[in-house]
């Protein structure tokens, strides 16, 4: 067998050069120093000038022009041969994407389709007949708040007037009897005297209304939009749906609103007072 090994006759030594030299080592441009350790890296052309490699549209036609020549030379480096393979699938994986198999989510039958209506009708049903009856209780406790406590010509605190003109001019003027009862339950109310209060507030805005434009026909039910959350209709106002969407209007949404807006105007109101407590303090202070 015939060695692709040389030695240098002027040298007693051999150098790493020789010693490993192929015959055909002057025919290739490259060497294995010259090639990048990625196998990604025979993807792009090379700065050095690799213009026997015709690149074309498709990475794994790349890859079979430079590995051929590589595979011929048996003077190849180990370390060439380790890093210039490229995995299979790793290119495949580059070259196409293979989406995963789509699934119905929906009911394959139609017996499927009337099971699943159903059950949505049963569950809706037990939706409104359990808030009919939450709706119940809570009316009957509101309507059970003692007389002699809140009597109906009290005058109600500041902050509980500012909480109802908010509710009124934000998100309805129309509550409903489970909004009232939660509003007269909070404050300590009586039912009539809230729903009272919304039925003159509605009067007295349409009269200002006339008095500003006698011409013009005052519609309030046309300024409002009408909703069904929680298996009821309810009349809002466009700002109330500007941030919130129609299922959000829930019964405990409407009464966690309630009480924010109840709790800042009650913090705004006794920081006020402070104030107004230290200014007297530090004018007879300055007086005496």
């Amino acid at each position: 067998m015939q060695s692709c090994f040389s030695t240098s006759a002027s040298s007693d030594t051999i150098t790493p050069y020789n010693e490993y030299h192929c015959p055909d080592y002057h025919e290739r441009p490259e060497s294995c120093s010259s090639r990048s350790s990625s196998p990604w890296s025979d993807m792009t052309p090379s700065a050095q000038g690799d213009d026997d490699v015709e690149m074309t549209d498709s990475p794994a036609s790349s890859y079979a022009s430079i590995e051929q020549p590589i595979r011929a030379s048996p003077c190849a480096c180990e370390s060439e041969d380790i890093t210039s393979e490229p995995s299979s699938g790793s290119s495949a994986s580059l070259s196409t994407y293979v989406p995963p198999a789509s699934r119905r989510l929906g009911p394959f039958s139609d017996e499927d389709r009337k099971a699943a209506k159903n059950a949505y009708l049963v569950r809706k049903e037990l939706a409104r007949v359990a808030r009919a009856a939450r709706v119940k209780e809570l009316k009957r406790k509101a309507l059970s708040i003692n007389t002699k406590d809140r009597p109906s010509k009290a005058p109600a605190p500041d902050h509980q007037r500012e909480v109802l003109r908010l509710v009124f001019d934000q998100i309805t003027p129309y509550p409903d009897e489970a909004w009232i009862s939660q509003l007269a339950l909070h404050f300590n109310c009586r039912y009539n005297k809230i729903k009272n209060w919304f039925s003159n507030n509605r009067q007295k805005d349409a009269s200002e209304y006339r008095a500003l434009h006698p011409r013009d026909k005052y519609d309030l039910a046309a300024t409002l939009r009408q909703i069904v959350c929680e298996g009821r209709e309810l009349r809002l106002r466009p700002s109330a749906l500007e941030h919130c969407d129609e299922e959000e209007w829930t019964d405990n949404f409407f009464y966690e609103v309630v009480l924010i807006n109840d709790f800042r105007l009650t913090v705004k109101e006794r920081n006020e007072k402070a104030h107004q407590d230290a200014a007297y303090v530090m004018l007879e202070m300055k007086n005496g």
